[in-house]
């Protein structure tokens, strides 16, 4: 992702980490069986599902204090299974580096490379069309995904980032909607 797609993804970043972070993906550990090693998986507590979290990784567009920046080191710190992250502020690299704690930024996730494979492992299926300056973006339910969809976005002179972004936000608004009437 480029500095100034970030920029432009910039304004949907929190609320689709505050979405994918509501999902509940398989349990890695367990892999989705309840239990690992004969005893009740201490990951997931038998649920057989976790919520995802982000982790920095090197190269991540990430918002610091309104601005878009570039992770350039990732180091976890020991004491409290946290990271300490450099960061580097200006795209021509002018400004020094900055050493930030992990919950002071908010991650600009890439749609292909950290949205797409997040909702498929929650269940979901995001199919992207494009023509001319036009794109659709579909989100199924993996299990229904011959019924009609959850989520229909179709936006002219969008980018794919910004049209997944919307449809991860109206995802989420669909999803408080289920739960509100549970």
């Amino acid at each position: 992702m480029t500095h100034k797609q970030a920029k432009k993804a910039m304004p949907y970043a929190p609320r689709n980490v505050e979405v994918l972070e509501r999902l509940e993906i398989e349990c890695c550990k367990c892999e989705g069986r309840g239990i690992y090693a004969v005893v009740r998986c201490p990951a997931c507590n038998g649920t057989k599902k976790i919520g995802w979290k982000w982790q920095p990784k090197f190269g991540q567009m990430v918002i610091y204090e309104n601005k878009v920046a570039l992770i350039t080191g990732v180091n976890p710190l020991k004491q409290d299974g946290q990271y300490d992250i450099l960061l580097q502020i200006s795209p021509l690299g002018i400004i020094p580096e900055v050493r930030v704690k992990v919950d002071d930024v908010t991650p600009i996730l890439h749609w292909e490379d950290d949205i797409e494979p997040i909702l498929k492992e929650a269940g979901y299926e995001l199919i992207i069309k494009g023509m001319y300056n036009r794109i659709k973006c579909h989100i199924f339910e993996a299990k229904k995904l011959f019924s009609a969809p959850l989520i229909i976005i179709e936006q002219q002179n969008i980018t794919r980032q910004e049209a997944v972004s919307l449809t991860v936000d109206a995802l989420g608004k669909e999803l408080e909607n289920t739960s509100n009437k549970v």
